[in-house]
């Protein structure tokens, strides 16, 4: 799985554009019938200015 992302670019803002991200990631165990072992989740926030 990838992870996903949401831009917003809002108006009247000295912020051009933001954005969220999360991005899961998932270590399998062959040896389990790739069954999951262990997760994480990412997450992260970016912004741009105006200049």
């Amino acid at each position: 799985m990838t992870g996903f992302e949401r831009v917003f670019w809002p108006t009247a803002s000295k912020i051009n554009s933001h954005s969220f991200e999360v991005f899961p990631i998932f270590i399998l165990n062959p040896e389990l019938d790739f069954k999951t072992t262990d997760y994480t989740v990412r997450a992260s926030w970016g912004a741009e200015f105006v200049n």
